[in-house]
């Protein structure tokens, strides 16, 4: 039986989502929260198989430290970013830590369903019109960011995120829960991997427009 959770800090938003899904999954079982931390308390074996993790205009925390706790809440969950706004150079950041689906709110209810298919079928899932429109032009550059950020890896890039935001590396620490002394390592790994000798060469490289 398939499972979802679905977290949104808007109520209809939650209810249209629980009807949709509903009516194509007829036997899924829906549990619904305004937040990660208001959601129901499970057993391992009830886990959501996917998680549609939606991001509000007002969200007043770092997209990317909200992902990371739900993947932490959700270890096996697929993880789907239904965002508010699109912000190009947050699509690759969002797969580069892990999630398995992006779409935006305003995109149909088809696409949705297209996307948890997609994921139940094993495969990552990106908007078509996203896809077409900023993935593919950057992946034909030669000197696309890309081909230099697929060096490192997802903790890694996670980090270099954190770094280029301007969060000390005592913050960036307690997000990923690890020493102080251990981000200044790991900084100049993706410094060596990315030859760059400045936090304004990394921000160059993750701007991803």
């Amino acid at each position: 039986m398939l499972t979802i959770g679905i977290i949104d800090p808007f109520p209809i938003m939650r209810t249209g989502l629980s009807v949709l899904l509903n009516t194509h999954y007829e036997d899924a079982r829906l549990f619904q929260s305004r937040s990660l931390e208001e959601f129901p308390q499970m057993q391992q074996a009830d886990l959501p198989f996917v998680v549609i993790l939606g991001i509000s205009e007002n969200a007043k925390e770092n997209r990317l430290i909200s992902v990371r706790k739900c993947k932490k809440a959700f270890p096996t969950a697929k993880i789907v970013v239904y965002d508010y706004d699109l912000v190009q150079e947050m699509i690759f950041s969002y797969f580069m830590v892990g999630i398995d689906g992006y779409l935006l709110k305003q995109h149909s209810e088809h696409q949705l369903i297209t996307c948890i298919e997609s994921i139940i079928g094993g495969k990552p899932f990106l908007s078509p019109e996203l896809l077409d429109d900023f993935v593919q032009p950057l992946l034909l550059r030669t000197d696309s960011p890309i081909r230099k950020i697929r060096k490192l890896t997802s903790y890694e890039f996670e980090l270099a995120v954190y770094l280029s935001q301007g969060q000390k590396n005592t913050v960036i620490a307690g997000i990923l829960d690890c020493k102080p002394s251990s981000v200044s390592s790991i900084k100049r790994v993706i410094f060596k991997k990315l030859m760059i000798q400045s936090l304004s060469e990394l921000r160059g490289i993750l701007n991803l427009k």
